[in-house]
């Protein structure tokens, strides 16, 4: 039975498609990968320690792989401009360290962050072909 059990996965296995490299996929922001984020902000802002810097802000972080990058989208809240021109653009190899690429100044548009990615963080179309983050 075990056997007649295993030839049926295997044939499953191979009539599934095989996921591409270039495939978007919406990751989890797990505690690790926010507070590596938050790192990545304040040491991109020296001016901020990091028990300065407020966040990532809850429900406010996006976090996703595209063709073997891994893009994120954070809010912060900082002394004196609280939230102002955030979110925040983060981007990395997977596994490497994070490189925050500056604030999106409220929209993100494709090129900052593949479209496949937008689309897959079901993110609301804000104009000019560019999306809004909530």
């Amino acid at each position: 039975m075990k056997s007649l059990l295993a030839v049926a996965c295997a044939a499953l296995a191979l009539t599934a498609p095989a996921a591409r490299a270039d495939d978007a996929r919406n990751l989890v922001a797990t505690p690790v990968v926010k507070n590596a984020l938050r790192a990545a902000f304040a040491h991109a802002h020296p001016r901020y320690t990091t028990a300065q810097v407020k966040g990532p802000v809850a429900g406010r972080t996006y976090y996703g792989r595209y063709s073997g990058v891994e893009y994120a989208l954070a809010v912060f809240s900082i002394p004196l401009f609280g939230t102002q021109d955030q979110p925040e653009l983060f981007r990395r190899k997977a596994g490497g360290a994070w490189q925050d690429r500056g604030d999106t100044g409220g929209d993100v548009c494709p090129g900052w962050v593949p479209l496949p990615l937008l689309k897959a963080w079901r993110l609301p179309a804000a104009g000019s072909g560019c999306y809004y983050v909530p």
